[in-house]
């Protein structure tokens, strides 16, 4: 790394850290034609012991997907033969499990996600990587408890070099 390089502001290095890793993090999925929703449903599937309600996995995906879209997901691995619905007892809610099938695809998707996480992580220590997390928590908490400044108005000027310059 250069010194012109090391002068980048924070922003630049968080966008093109994203950009990369949400690239490479789409292509084991993609390569085994599942989106990278999918390999979070199946992920979450294997975290849970191979057994988890759909309505647990929903509380934990949430933030990506709605009731209707994880049906979706849930029907299309279904259709795939990646996973079963079993009945444990009346009293229970029927829980999804892994297939054979599901547990072999699985298998091959986590493998490439390693690598991926390892040449991410080539070079950064366990140290380096946990404070980087840390700094990073902070940043977030940081800027989620500041209320953002109140937009200026844009005068005549300002709407002109816009209009412009874009």
């Amino acid at each position: 790394m250069n010194e012109t390089t090391c002068t980048r502001p924070i922003g630049y290095w968080l966008r093109r850290a994203d950009q990369l890793m949400t690239a490479r993090a789409h292509e084991a999925p993609a390569a085994n034609d599942v989106s990278r929703t999918d390999w979070q449903v199946l992920n979450l599937l294997h975290d849970a012991g191979s057994r988890a309600t759909q309505e647990r996995l929903l509380d934990t995906l949430r933030s990506f997907v709605d009731s209707a879209h994880l049906d979706e997901i849930v029907s299309r691995l279904m259709h795939r033969g990646w996973l079963a619905f079993v009945e444990t007892s009346p009293a229970e809610p029927a829980h999804l499990q892994f297939t054979p099938e599901g547990r072999r695809r699985y298998r091959a998707i986590a493998a490439r996600q390693r690598q991926v996480r390892r040449q991410t992580l080539e070079g950064v220590s366990e140290e380096e990587h946990a404070t980087f997390v840390r700094v990073l928590q902070r940043i977030v908490a940081n800027l989620e408890t500041t209320p953002p400044a109140p937009r200026r108005r844009q005068g005549m000027r300002d709407r002109l070099r816009a209009t412009i310059f874009g």
